[in-house]
Protein backbone atom coordinates (compact mmCIF):
# COMPACT_ATOMS: atom_id res chain seq x y z
CA UNK A 1 0.00 0.00 0.00
CA UNK A 2 1.33 3.44 -0.86
CA UNK A 3 2.74 5.22 2.22
CA UNK A 4 1.25 8.63 1.28
CA UNK A 5 -2.19 7.09 0.82
CA UNK A 6 -1.95 5.47 4.24
CA UNK A 7 -0.94 8.71 5.96
CA UNK A 8 -3.75 10.67 4.31
CA UNK A 9 -6.31 7.99 5.04
CA UNK A 10 -5.52 7.34 8.71
CA UNK A 11 -4.35 10.87 9.56
CA UNK A 12 -2.15 10.24 12.50
CA UNK A 13 1.40 9.25 13.13
CA UNK A 14 0.39 7.01 16.02
CA UNK A 15 -1.91 4.89 13.84
CA UNK A 16 0.74 4.80 11.10
CA UNK A 17 3.36 3.69 13.63
CA UNK A 18 1.08 0.90 14.93
CA UNK A 19 0.43 -0.33 11.38
CA UNK A 20 4.16 -0.42 10.67
CA UNK A 21 4.82 -2.27 13.95
CA UNK A 22 2.14 -4.87 13.11
CA UNK A 23 3.63 -5.30 9.62
CA UNK A 24 7.11 -5.73 11.11
CA UNK A 25 5.82 -8.27 13.64
CA UNK A 26 4.02 -10.18 10.90
CA UNK A 27 7.15 -10.22 8.74
CA UNK A 28 9.25 -11.43 11.68
CA UNK A 29 6.79 -14.25 12.41
CA UNK A 30 6.78 -15.28 8.75
CA UNK A 31 10.60 -15.21 8.65
CA UNK A 32 10.87 -17.38 11.76
CA UNK A 33 8.32 -19.77 10.31
CA UNK A 34 10.29 -20.12 7.09
CA UNK A 35 13.56 -20.60 8.96
CA UNK A 36 12.01 -23.36 11.03
CA UNK A 37 12.87 -21.65 14.31
CA UNK A 38 9.39 -22.34 15.62
CA UNK A 39 8.28 -25.93 15.76
CA UNK A 40 4.74 -26.86 14.91
CA UNK A 41 4.22 -28.03 18.50
CA UNK A 42 5.55 -24.75 19.96
CA UNK A 43 3.35 -22.66 17.71
CA UNK A 44 0.22 -24.58 18.61
CA UNK A 45 0.81 -24.67 22.37
CA UNK A 46 1.60 -20.99 23.06
CA UNK A 47 0.50 -17.60 21.76
CA UNK A 48 3.17 -16.26 19.40
CA UNK A 49 2.55 -12.72 20.67
CA UNK A 50 2.24 -12.91 24.48
CA UNK A 51 3.92 -16.34 24.89
CA UNK A 52 1.22 -17.58 27.29
CA UNK A 53 0.39 -21.26 27.08
CA UNK A 54 -2.81 -22.76 25.72
CA UNK A 55 -3.66 -23.83 29.26
CA UNK A 56 -3.50 -20.18 30.41
CA UNK A 57 -5.48 -18.58 27.58
CA UNK A 58 -7.73 -21.29 26.18
CA UNK A 59 -8.18 -21.83 22.45
CA UNK A 60 -5.63 -20.42 20.02
CA UNK A 61 -6.17 -19.32 16.42
CA UNK A 62 -3.40 -20.89 14.38
CA UNK A 63 -1.70 -19.75 11.21
CA UNK A 64 1.38 -20.90 9.28
CA UNK A 65 3.90 -21.42 12.09
CA UNK A 66 2.20 -19.01 14.51
CA UNK A 67 -0.76 -18.90 16.87
CA UNK A 68 -2.62 -16.12 18.67
CA UNK A 69 -4.84 -16.05 21.73
CA UNK A 70 -8.19 -14.29 21.97
CA UNK A 71 -6.77 -11.50 24.13
CA UNK A 72 -3.99 -10.62 21.65
CA UNK A 73 -6.39 -10.92 18.73
CA UNK A 74 -8.84 -8.52 20.40
CA UNK A 75 -5.99 -6.09 21.09
CA UNK A 76 -5.04 -6.18 17.40
CA UNK A 77 -8.63 -5.42 16.41
CA UNK A 78 -8.71 -2.48 18.86
CA UNK A 79 -5.50 -1.09 17.36
CA UNK A 80 -6.83 -1.34 13.83
CA UNK A 81 -10.20 0.19 14.77
CA UNK A 82 -8.79 3.00 16.93
CA UNK A 83 -9.88 6.47 15.83
CA UNK A 84 -7.22 8.78 14.51
CA UNK A 85 -5.96 11.16 17.20
CA UNK A 86 -6.74 14.85 16.73
CA UNK A 87 -3.67 16.59 15.40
Amino acid sequence: MDQDFRKKTFRGAKIEDMILELENLSALCEEKSQQGEQTKTGASETCSFCQRSKEEVGELAMGPGVSICKSCLEFGVEVLNAPAPNS
